[in-house]
Formats: structure tokens, C-alpha cells, sequence
């Protein structure tokens, strides 16, 4: 299976390069090709402007778009991995959605385009889950990741995985949270 990993955290001393680490390493140890677009390190633009748009519309990519469209278009299975700031991915990762999985690409007045590919969602919080859950937030970022990206792409989705009180957690409660990734991993 070919697998891109699509990360979006800018330091990599934390416990989502960790995560992005175990992901790659986890699905080679398989037998999975994976890619890795660091979005941080590529210094991916979030923003869409107008020229973008008008583009677009025309069936027009910028080369930035493109290159991110043939990375996915290459993949089996796209692995987000990202903080939630502000109850929400961070700019660089909406933006990324915004500019990437766009229409003509993406989706069209049909509906989805990526039928041949899985989803999976891998994010951390400050907070302990169970603020999110006990708020609505965890099931409502759950759904703008079902409905809003991977059904209205065509893509399947396989799952999404919370990690909360980061900051907060020793190191063994780390490697427990990174041993139920690679168990996660290793299933799908």
C-alpha cells in the first residue's frame, strides 16, 4: 500500500513528530511505501488567493497544488497527523485542504474523486479528551472529518484518533499513547 503522510506541526521535538516517526516507521516495517509532505518543512502556503481560485476554476493548479495533487494521486491511504489549536487544525493544514483538495481534483459537481483511497486522522490536544467529549468538540471534529473531507471526497474513512493532555503526560503515558498507534497502524 502506498501511504502519504501529511504532518503539520513546526517543532520537531514534539510528541506529533514522535507520532509522524512511529507512523512511517510502523507501516515500513509492513511492507507500505510512504511518503511524507512535512507541511512546515516545505513551507506550504495556506493561503488561497483569488489567482488560485480563478485557476481553479479553470481546471488550473499552481505548481505547489500540483505537486501535492501527484502525492496523493500516487497514495492508497492519506494519514493526517496535527495538533487541534483552537479546537481546529492548524492554518497550514486548512489551507493545505483548501488549496489541494479542490474541485476538478477532489471533487466535482458528481461528487468525490478519491474513491480509491482511505482516510485516517491522528491528532493531539492540551486539554484531557474528555473535555472534548464531554463538549461536543471531539464528535463535531469527527464529523467535518467524515462528512465535510473523506465523504465529500469519495474517500473512506477509516478512523481518527485523539491524544489528549499531551503536554501534561509522563513519558510512559507517551509511549502507551505511540504503542496504540502502531497497533493501530498495524490493523489497517
Amino acid at each position: 500500500m502506498n501511504i502519504n503522510i501529511i504532518y503539520a506541526h513546526p517543532n520537531s521535538n514534539s510528541f506529533n513528530h514522535a507520532i509522524k516517526e512511529t507512523v512511517l516507521n510502523t507501516s515500513m516495517e509492513l511492507g507500505h511505501t510512504v511518503t511524507v509532505r512535512d507541511l512546515y518543512k516545505e513551507a506550504f502556503s495556506p493561503i488561497l488567493s483569488a489567482k488560485d481560485l480563478m485557476d481553479i476554476s479553470n481546471g488550473v493548479f499552481s505548481k505547489d497544488i500540483a505537486l501535492e495533487q501527484d502525492y496523493i494521486k500516487r497514495a492508497d491511504m492519506l494519514i493526517f497527523i496535527y495538533p487541534i489549536w483552537w479546537a481546529s487544525f492548524p492554518s497550514i493544514l486548512k489551507g493545505y485542504i483548501d488549496r489541494v483538495l479542490s474541485f476538478g481534483f477532489a471533487y466535482n459537481d458528481k461528487g468525490g474523486l478519491l474513491s480509491n483511497k482511505k482516510v485516517v486522522f491522528i491528532q493531539t490536544m492540551g486539554a484531557p479528551e474528555s473535555v472534548y467529549e464531554n463538549n461536543g468538540l471531539k464528535e463535531a471534529i469527527k464529523l467535518i472529518q467524515k462528512e465535510s473531507i473523506a465523504d465529500f471526497t469519495g474517500m473512506d474513512f477509516v478512523g481518527s484518533l485523539f491524544f489528549g493532555e499531551v503536554p501534561t503526560s509522563s513519558r510512559e503515558q507517551l509511549s502507551n499513547k505511540l504503542s496504540e498507534i502502531r497497533e493501530f497502524i498495524s490493523k489497517i
